[in-house]
């Protein structure tokens, strides 16, 4: 290596510095909640903005919530006759024509005359982005779909519902068994600070997907559950490789390196390890801790696992037909992934068996982390307010939503709706596989800097598999991390990153100053974006060896 620390650490600095100056672009300073004014007594007249409450947010999630006192919604059911509910939503292709019949289902049968209006979103992009334009023009949906961290932002304009108050009405609300029922991790994600900003309405995970009857080859009788087991088997596999016949496997076979955010949180929450300070909530400036032993660990042993030769990057973002052809012992994918991964080894021919693992522990239990959208209620007025969420409470309910996950692969909201997935269960043994790994999920933070944040992780992730980065300096990255993290959720002005220095003139007028070039940094992805990118079935695989796979000598 020519270059010493100091040059990687300034290219990575500029790396990171592309992202925090996004921010102030895409506006993602944290905001004041907004104190929801309740109209017991409903009236068709749109109410008045409210005044903002000086109250700031926290992320604070409790297991439950009391509410006190209890608020009825006095709004008869007769004036809901001929409410219309414009409906944004980001489901496509099957998926879509099944929410479609659904919502052409709820209009036939409801027994008040509602009308839900669906408008198909490209992407939750495309969701987000539109729905801050209807915000504008004072034309908001009254029903969305969007992440946390997206709906944070039109809580903090007093556009969303506190839907606590349709939860718990006992008229229309839902009874403690049926809130009982959804599983906690995703019916808890979405209270910020007491307030209910969503409802659950789909939810992924990202896990590994593993070869067994290639391990069985290799003289393993089971999935790895430590980082040593992990490692083991990664190097027999890529060893594998570079001593058969074949010469364009080499320097694969091991773990396919991921590079996601999701994939990255996997890794560290299952190493004992968080992103988040221990008190972190809205009120305080410094929230996220990259720079800690658990992820200095984590970031350690995955470099450690390259520098072997017992992991390769690949530059297919779903490495599906790598892993199908046995250039991977281990792939990293979600749960809505494993019908597209079946897909794969039908296509190649190949009759192996693979399963789905949660990331291995160093210290104890393993983990995975969950995500996903939820449905937000914009404000308008009690009637329509409650019309779209009688049909949220609809379209959640176990029978419907069973519809949905048989053609999205996603994971299951309720316990109870497994009571109509068992036919899809017995077909599709790695969803049921998974489905054993939601009671220890865990979720992803809910601050609205997460929604730039999340790319900084992916960013430092890739640094951390670049050919000139060595293991010594991960202490340095994630420094770099942590101080990027911090700008990024407070914003420009609190951080001070467009500070101008004050520069004295030299009082020698002769001397010319010839700057040095600098690294140009590699681009980092619109932090503002969540991406949906179109699913490659059979991608070419382009191997990038690691170094430790350039001879034939057994890894150590």
């Amino acid at each position: 290596m020519k270059n010493g620390i100091s040059n990687r650490t300034v290219k990575l600095s500029q790396l990171l510095f592309v992202v925090i100056l996004f921010v102030l672009s895409s506006a993602c300073t944290q905001e004041n909640v907004r104190t929801t004014k309740i109209t017991l007594t409903a009236t068709k007249k749109i109410p008045p903005s409210v005044t903002a409450s000086a109250t700031t947010p926290a992320p604070t999630i409790p297991p439950t919530r009391t509410s006190e006192p209890v608020i009825v919604l006095e709004v008869d059911p007769e004036d809901l006759r001929g409410e219309t509910v414009q409906f944004w939503h980001i489901w496509s292709g099957e998926a879509g024509d099944a929410v479609e019949e659904m919502v052409q289902m709820f209009n036939e049968s409801n027994q008040w005359g509602i009308e839900v209006k669906p408008v198909f979103k490209e992407s939750l992009d495309h969701m987000y982005e539109g729905v801050n334009r209807a915000i504008e023009a004072g034309d908001a949906p009254d029903l969305v779909t969007a992440y946390l961290h997206q709906a944070q932002t039109w809580d903090g304009e007093k556009e969303l519902v506190d839907l606590n108050i349709y939860v718990d009405d006992p008229q229309w609300g839902l009874s403690s068994e049926e809130q009982e029922d959804f599983y906690p991790v995703f019916w808890e994600y979405d209270v910020w600070d007491g307030k209910r900003l969503g409802i659950p309405a789909q939810r992924s995970g990202m896990l590994l997907y593993y070869n067994v009857t290639w391990a069985a080859d290799l003289g393993f009788e089971g999935a790895p559950t430590t980082h040593e087991q992990f490692k083991e088997q990664s190097c027999a596999a890529a060893y594998a490789n570079r001593l058969d016949e074949e010469t364009g496997n080499n320097g694969t076979g091991g773990y396919i390196v991921s590079t996601d955010h999701a994939a990255m949180l996997g890794w560290i929450y299952s190493n004992g390890g968080d992103i988040l300070e221990p008190d972190a909530d809205a009120s305080k400036e410094v929230v996220y801790n990259f720079d800690n032993p658990e992820i200095e660990e984590t970031f350690t042993f995955l470099r450690s696992l390259y520098d072997d030769g017992c992991a390769w990057s690949s530059e297919s973002q779903y490495p599906e037909k790598e892993f199908a052809n046995r250039l991977g012992l281990f792939s990293t994918g979600s749960v809505t992934g494993i019908p597209y991964q079946n897909v794969a080894f039908k296509v190649t021919r190949n009759r192996d068996q693979w399963i789905v693992m949660p990331f291995p522990s160093s210290v104890g239990e393993s983990t995975i982390d969950v995500y996903g959208p939820s449905f937000e209620i914009m404000s308008s007025y009690p009637e329509r307010e409650l019309a779209a969420w009688l049909f949220i409470k609809w379209i959640t309910a176990p029978e419907q939503h069973a519809k949905l996950i048989e053609e999205t692969g996603t994971y299951p909201l309720r316990e109870s709706t497994l009571d109509y997935l068992e036919a899809y269960s017995s077909r599709h043994s790695q969803w049921a596989e998974a489905l054993k790994m939601i009671r220890r999920a865990k979720t992803e933070p809910g601050f609205q800097s997460w929604s730039v944040v999340r790319w900084a992780l992916s960013d430092a992730a890739r640094q951390l598999f670049k050919y000139y980065f060595t293991v010594d300096e991960v202490p340095k990255l994630l420094e770099f991390l942590d101080k990027t993290a911090f700008e990024l959720h407070v914003g420009p002005e609190v951080s001070g990153v467009y500070d101008t220095p004050t520069f004295t003139p030299s009082p020698s007028p002769t001397a010319t100053i010839i700057p040095t070039p600098s690294d140009t940094p590699t681009n980092t992805p619109s932090p503002s974006h969540t991406v949906v990118p179109t699913k490659t079935l059979t991608p070419t695989a382009t191997i990038t060896p690691s170094p430790g796979a350039a001879s034939k000598t057994p890894p150590r």
